[in-house]
């Protein structure tokens, strides 16, 4: 009889909604195969054949069936979606220059921008909204609401309600941390928004090398 693995708790779930979200035409084998890389990189004593591919079926036919469901506050942000889903007007200015920061081009190294007009979700605004009493016009606001707009999105996704008590914690710790040691918030910002929209920021390739993309900071003031 194979090894069983341990239980599939809700941040293995989460994982497996992650990468069905951002690679929305894997199919099981696939999304289970990234999973296991990812979970093994961290626990080495992870059996091989953990997690099934029984159980990852069954998370990613929730997933998709949830993913059909229309929800408004993924639909793109602008001012007269107000009416239904109102901000705090101190929030306006913000959310309207990160949008236009995010539609440089001046602001993207070696490259033309985005590949279309990006806008934030009604989502993503919901959450700068919130967040911002804790950073004000702080880019690294920004960044904070991202993570917990799409941590919201997939606690959708998987049918449960969205628990941000550790995203809250951490929040409140005096250094908060929601990026790797040593990596660059900037790159971190446009890793999480390829995550959430990998659409937006399709990888141009012009006969050399990929061309990567760096956000600067700030232009949010």
């Amino acid at each position: 009889m194979p090894k069983r693995g341990p239980t599939v708790t809700p941040e293995v779930e989460d994982l497996i909604a992650s990468i069905q979200l951002k690679h929305p035409k894997w199919n099981a084998p696939k999304v289970r195969y990234e999973a296991q890389c990812i979970l093994r990189r961290d626990d080495p004593s992870l059996s091989p054949q953990w997690p099934s591919l029984s159980k990852v079926q069954k998370i990613l036919a929730k997933v998709r069936k949830n993913r059909d469901k229309s929800d408004p506050q993924d639909q793109p942000w602008n001012m007269a979606a107000l009416d239904e889903f109102p901000i705090a007007p101190e929030t306006i200015p913000l959310v309207l220059s990160i949008q236009k920061l995010m539609n440089d081009p001046a602001n993207y190294k070696g490259s033309r921008g985005p590949s279309v007009r990006y806008n934030l979700t009604i989502r993503q605004v919901k959450w700068i909204d919130r967040l911002r009493g804790v950073y004000g016009h702080d880019f690294k606001g920004f960044g904070w609401a991202l993570h917990y707009s799409y941590s919201e999105q997939i606690c959708q996704l998987l049918g449960r309600p969205f628990d941000s008590t550790a995203l809250d914690e951490e929040l409140q710790k005096p250094n908060p941390q929601i990026i790797r040691e040593g990596q660059n918030f900037d790159d971190y910002v446009v890793g999480l928004w390829k995550l959430v929209e990998p659409e937006r920021f399709k990888t141009e390739v012009k006969g050399r090398s990929k061309t990567k993309r760096s956000i600067k900071q700030g232009g949010t003031k």
